[in-house]
């Protein structure tokens, strides 16, 4: 099963959740990090890169990160989720079979509610989410039969979709264990996230190996 939500182009981008001994306090630390040994040029695929300039740049970037954006990171490695297994966090098997069905069983629903979703057209949609808006202001039912069909479609749609979507039903479970076993590996740590992709020229920075020397996990996007 893959998941992948958003906007998609030609160019690529990476994040990547790097586990860090400690906050850096300054861009020399950072460099002696990322860089030991290596006085002024980090060479990749890109060419020679000052290492300062680019020290200078993670520390920059490089702030506290809050568990729901970890979690978030998690959510999107079960879309490109290879990397995130061979680093023993994976869910729980029996967890992650339970998703795979529900997910299918979804995909099937999602479907067949789009279908009847058709049946409307856009004129009656309009008129009754106008109608909706004023029952809220009104606090009164106005719907008729099918009216309220609609309503219910839509409010079953929006949960299915979560699911297909990646953001709902056992995902949610998923992406809580995962984090449980990732964040028990690293208690104490400074965890950090970071994104570079081509759009802003910073292909060194997404493809140049910079977190070699650290525990990392990246993400990859395309």
């Amino acid at each position: 099963m893959k998941i992948r939500n958003g906007y998609v182009s030609n160019s690529s981008s990476s994040s990547f959740i790097v586990i860090w001994e400690k906050e850096p306090t300054s861009v020399e630390e950072v460099k002696e990090v990322l860089f030991p040994g290596l006085d002024t040029k980090h060479t990749d695929y890109y060419g020679n890169h000052d290492t300062y300039v680019l020290a200078k740049r993670i520390f920059n970037e490089t702030k506290p990160t809050t568990n729901e954006e970890i979690k978030s990171e998690i959510r999107d490695q079960y879309s490109y989720y290879q990397t995130w297994y061979d680093k023993g966090y994976k869910a729980d098997e029996e967890l992650c079979e339970k998703y795979e069905n529900q997910y299918r069983e979804a995909l099937k629903e999602e479907k067949t509610l789009e279908e009847l979703e058709k049946k409307y057209s856009n004129q009656e949609k309009n008129r009754i989410l106008r109608k909706i808006k004023l029952e809220r202001i009104l606090d009164e039912s106005s719907l008729d039969e099918y009216e309220t069909a609609y309503l219910n479609l839509q409010k079953r749609l929006e949960i299915v979709r979560e699911i297909t979507w990646g953001t709902g039903g056992y995902m949610k479970e998923l992406v809580e264990d995962s984090y449980n076993k990732f964040m028990s590996d690293f208690d104490g740590k400074f965890v950090a996230i970071y994104e570079f992709g081509d759009d802003n020229g910073d292909g060194a920075l997404e493809h140049g190996g910079i977190f070699d020397n650290l525990e990392h996990i990246r993400t990859s996007h395309h």
